[in-house]
């Protein structure tokens, strides 16, 4: 503690910085400039009048901030005079005690914790302490994540981070006061939903139920926003499962349990969906073409008037064999028959009249296989393809319309006529 006496001459304060701190309640402070009415105007030295109640803060180059209280109701007027440390300090050592009592105003001791919280958590009291009994007030940085009271009632708003700051106002003892920490707010777990159900079923697609905020999934597949899931085989059983997806506040949920759904089977086709049929005891690959079922390969079916290649067995094998028109609109057999000119016609009209438009649908033209004359000359391996229809040509019934490929000048599927005496290949459509 140091004290003042009552001096009878004007005391003066040097080269000091002088701050009065006026105690009307709550203290008001006081630059030098507020007393530059009270400078004697002295070269050396300046002044400022000292009142009870007042409290002197005193800077001086080299000297620690030191604070005095004025509590002797004898020092009104009273002036200080100084230059330096070293002659404040001599004043002060000389002075009886009773005047002046030495009450320095400190910076308080002030905190607050940073403190990690989750979305969904109940208001609470952030942790925070002071020494010091100024009004106190908190604020958030960011009011989308926290809001807090003036008593550090904090109330979580949404998921992210927000600087809770602490003020602390001044007093007679303690400057005013600021601490900051950082508040995390963490997302919130979510329960995973329940299994969806099978919505609706196509022969390619299938729509499990939706529930708000939620993505969907096949199997162990990503993550997708709609729950309809398209591209699927007909007649195929898929698992299928849901969750709520994350978003600002919520982590994304586990997901659930799965749901088997079977995609419906595709309405039957002109070949009642199946792909290989037996035609003679023989098993051959057919194909749907608009309401038409067609063998998918050349006939093989050993009768009278029929002939392989070049009387070679493994041409037939690989080509079919070569039929003569009496031949062929009988050797079809049961539940099947030689097409007719207009049959063709109709298939074509779908597919398309050139070779790469028949491979594509499914007829499969395949190597040419040439053909037999009438004659017994075989000719056109490697080159030609020629397929009987029903379809008489001629008023003689000697001609029948054939269809053919000669791959040496064109890709177009032909329609021409020829002695039914030649040996053609065939192709046999359903019933």
């Amino acid at each position: 503690m140091k004290t003042f006496s009552k001096i009878n001459k004007p005391l003066i304060l040097g080269s000091f910085v002088i701050f009065a701190l006026l105690f009307l309640g709550l203290a008001q402070v006081y630059s030098q400039s507020a007393c530059s009415n009270q400078l004697s105007g002295l070269n050396r030295f300046s002044s400022c009048q000292v009142n009870v109640g007042d409290t002197l803060v005193v800077n001086a180059e080299g000297c620690t901030n030191t604070c005095y209280k004025i509590v002797n109701s004898t020092a009104n007027n009273l002036f200080v005079p100084t230059n330096t440390c070293a002659e404040w300090d001599a004043f002060l050592a000389h002075l009886p005690t009773g005047v002046a009592t030495d009450t320095c105003i400190t910076a308080p001791t002030i905190s607050v914790s940073n403190t990690t919280k989750a979305f969904g958590d109940a208001p609470f009291t952030i942790a925070h302490s002071t020494n010091s009994a100024g009004a106190k007030t908190f604020s958030s940085s960011n009011t989308s994540v926290a809001t807090i009271t003036n008593d550090g009632l904090v109330t979580i708003v949404g998921g992210g981070t927000t600087t809770i700051t602490f003020n602390t106002a001044a007093t007679e003892d303690h400057y005013a006061g600021t601490a900051t920490a950082t508040l995390t707010v963490n997302k919130a777990n979510q329960t995973a939903p329940s299994a969806p159900t099978c919505s609706s079923v196509t022969i390619s697609s299938v729509t499990i139920s939706s529930c708000p905020g939620c993505e969907y999934r096949r199997g162990a597949g990503s993550a997708q926003s709609s729950a309809t899931f398209s591209g699927l085989s007909s007649s195929t059983s898929y698992t299928f499962s849901r969750r709520y997806a994350s978003t600002d506040n919520y982590n994304a949920s586990d997901w659930s349990s799965n749901r088997t759904c079977t995609t419906s089977a595709p309405p039957p086709d002109a070949c009642n969906n199946a792909r290989s049929a037996t035609i003679q005891g023989a098993i051959y690959p057919i194909v749907a073409i608009g309401n038409q079922c067609w063998m998918a390969k050349n006939l093989n079916i050993v009768t009278g008037s029929s002939w392989c290649y070049d009387n070679n067995s493994s041409n037939c094998a690989t080509y079919g064999r070569l039929y003569t028109w009496y031949a062929a609109t009988s050797v079809c057999g049961s539940g099947w028959h030689l097409p007719s000119k207009a049959e063709y016609n109709t298939m074509l009209s779908i597919t398309g009249y050139y070779i790469g438009d028949l491979n594509l649908a499914g007829w499969s033209v395949g190597s040419p296989g040439g053909y037999r004359f009438s004659s017994g000359r075989f000719y056109g391996m490697g080159v030609e393809n020629k397929w009987w229809d029903e379809t008489v040509r001629d008023a003689y019934g000697q001609m029948a319309d054939y269809w053919r490929t000669d791959t040496s000048w064109t890709t177009r599927f032909m329609n021409g006529g020829g002695d039914m005496g030649s040996g053609l290949s065939v192709r046999c459509l359903k019933n």
